[in-house]
């Protein structure tokens, strides 16, 4: 560029130093967005710390003439009033109001206890009609005062057990609340106060069907009975409608259900929407295979399947596990993908053989396999076996031990399916997924041989993830002693620091340790297999028992011994992790 601008004049010069400037430029155009963002943020700390402050100032100065509250005119405008002053008070818009309710609650409070009125009388005769009173125009102080009452409010108090009186407060938040924008506020007074009993159940389900954020605020906290029969009811109304409109409410609906903690069982027609709508996320996700083990033979979730490979052009995944199921299938796949999946040529005997189902990785070429035969790995689903093999954990001066399990999404939550256990001539793999209370007491004690004491020394990879699980099952108690662990994911990064490739997180995961150690990657293609699959197939035994004894021959190619000398191996690695914890 100096010598182009030699060459061109001053117009050259300064087209040189553009280009030479021009990488300085561009840093600096890209790290100006992150500086305002940093500077954005702390501007906007700074500024709800301030507003914090001046609503404390303004809710200290507050006060309230408690003879006022006897008249019902009088004590509405007098609590109309007190809010319009605070917020008038606050210079910035963005202010914090929550000093302001509390103190707000605690004048009104404190003067409803001087004359004698209960929270029921208080409710009914001021902060009901005051809330009706300020719908028109509603300000910010309408937000204050319903805050306020949210305070005041306490699940004990209520329902109101004076019928008269609490027809009185439902009939205003009928006219006042239950149209337009304040339905939110009526949906929120009838959950509250409990003032189901004054409506018709068709018109109250009518008229928060309006705003469906009203639909939840009610349900979020009416009684039992009530979530129920609102949420049978919107179900109900999917009938007949259009497919978005259906996934849309069913959506709502399976929220609401979680939220709600309420039977799922008792909504089989959510719980179809929802394994629906996850097989057509997880089908992207896994090999058509893995794929097929979740619809459990459900014709319509497999129909599903072929129609979701064929669509994103995975055409011969597609061909493969329709050619397994065509009987069921021809009468429920679209008819312009049958017609193309029947025209499409057959899979090639490659595609075939590399899906079969067999002991062994999906690439035995290129993936490290299982060192052990296959009659090596024990099935452990009896109180015998499961005794046989403590006894081989406490005989073993290590073991590699990981978990499995599996959930159709977010609606059935996950449980644990598989316990891997490995020594250095067998892997156990001990079924976790129905299990009876005798065996349940034997997986008890196997984890507490393993968990509990020092040795054996457990060799383990992400371990925090299997325990999260583990502590979510029937076996939380054996979490809360660990003892002996040796989790080789720190050990591995301690290796990645010392050669220099300390950067990003792709390769922190077991596949690429299993890589640097062992100089082949693990397949991981049966990772995310359905693991509550009874029998399990050959290839996920294979990857189960291998998730696990892997974890051994990682351990003792770090520490740099055979692992047939397993007492050495151990004595070893306990060096380098109580270094490592030092160091940290």
């Amino acid at each position: 560029p100096r010598e182009r601008g030699r060459r061109l004049g001053s117009e050259g010069r300064g087209d040189a130093m553009d280009e030479l400037d021009g990488p300085l430029r561009a840093y600096r155009r890209r790290r100006e967005p992150v500086c305002k963002v940093a500077v954005t943020g702390r501007r906007r700390r700074q500024e709800a710390r301030e507003s914090k402050i001046e609503a404390a100032g303004v809710a200290q100065d507050m006060v309230l003439d408690v003879a006022a509250l006897l008249q019902a005119r009088s004590g509405i405008a007098a609590l109309v009033g007190l809010a319009e002053n605070a917020m008038l008070r606050l210079k910035s818009t963005g202010a914090h109001i929550g000093p302001v309710a509390h103190r707000i609650a605690e004048l009104v409070g404190g003067a409803a206890h001087k004359v004698g009125w209960t929270v029921h009388e208080l409710f009914a005769k001021l902060l009901v009609p005051t809330l009706a009173a300020m719908r028109r125009p509603k300000s910010r102080a309408f937000g204050v005062v319903l805050a306020a009452g949210k305070v005041l409010w306490a699940t004990e108090n209520w329902p109101d057990l004076d019928q008269q009186r609490a027809e009185g407060v439902a009939e205003v938040v009928i006219t006042h609340f239950f149209s337009g924008p304040d339905l939110t506020t009526g949906a929120w007074l009838v959950a509250h106060l409990r003032l189901e009993a004054y409506f018709v159940f068709e018109d109250l389900f009518t008229a928060l069907r309006q705003n469906m954020q009203a639909f939840r605020i009610y349900c979020a906290s009416a009684p039992a009975q009530m979530q129920r029969r609102m949420l049978h009811r919107l179900v109900e109304c999917t009938e007949g409608l259009a497919r978005n409109q259906r996934r849309e409410i069913l959506s709502i609906g399976a929220d609401l259900i979680t939220l709600c903690k309420l039977d799922r069982e008792e909504f089989p027609m959510v719980a179809r929407y929802k394994a629906i709508n996850w097989m057509c996320y997880m089908v992207h996700k896994v090999p058509w295979w893995v794929a097929e083990d979740y619809a459990h033979g459900d014709t319509e979730l497999l129909a599903l399947c072929v129609d979701q490979l064929a669509s994103v052009g995975r055409i011969e995944d597609s061909i493969l596990l329709f050619r397994r199921h065509e009987q069921e299938l021809v009468g429920r796949l679209p008819p312009a993908v049958l017609l193309r999946l029947q025209a499409a040529a057959t899979p090639c005997e490659s595609a075939a053989a590399s899906t079969a189902d067999r002991f062994a990785p999906r690439d035995p070429e290129a993936s490290v396999a299982l060192a052990l035969p296959e009659g090596s790995v024990i099935w452990a689903d009896t109180e015998e076996i499961i005794q046989e093999a403590v006894f081989a954990v406490r005989a073993s001066p290590v073991v590699g031990v990981d978990l499995e399990w599996s959930a159709l999404g977010d609606w059935l939550d996950c449980s644990l399916a598989l316990l891997q256990v490995a020594v250095c001539d067998r892997v156990f793999l001990v079924d976790l997924a129905a299990p009876s209370p005798a065996v349940r007491d034997a997986v008890d004690a196997l984890l507490r041989a393993i968990l509990a004491t020092p040795r054996p020394l457990v060799l383990c990879f992400a371990f925090r993830n299997d325990l999260r699980e583990l502590a979510r099952s029937p076996w939380a108690a054996c979490c809360k002693e660990l003892r002996g662990l040796c989790d080789l994911q720190m050990l591995g990064d301690e290796e990645r620091a010392a050669s220099g490739d300390a950067d990003g997180f792709a390769g922190r995961g077991l596949a690429a340790l299993v890589a640097r150690t062992l100089g082949r990657p693990l397949c991981k293609a049966e990772q995310r297999s359905c693991w509550h699959r009874r029998p399990l197939r050959a290839a996920q035994l294979h990857y189960a028992a291998l998730d696990a004894f892997v974890l051994l021959q990682v351990g003792a190619a770090i520490a740099g011994r055979p692992l047939a000398d397993a007492e050495t191996v151990a004595a070893a690695l306990e060096q380098r992790l109580a270094a490592a914890r030092s160091a940290a």
